[in-house]
């Protein structure tokens, strides 16, 4: 998982957060549950996974 944090002219403080691809689904409910109390504007994205060969 990554977390970015920054100030956008538009939006404020925004947050991005990345978690691997086949864990999105699992995540996203429960991510928003824990954000939404604050007062910022945050996305949550996939990271691609890749298996080794």
């Amino acid at each position: 998982m990554q977390i970015n944090v920054f100030a956008d002219k538009k939006l404020g403080i925004k947050a991005t957060i990345s978690v691997k691809e086949d864990e999105l689904n699992a995540l996203q409910q429960h991510i928003k549950t824990l954000l939404t109390p604050y007062s910022f504007n945050y996305e949550v994205l996939a990271l691609k996974t890749t298996e080794a060969a």
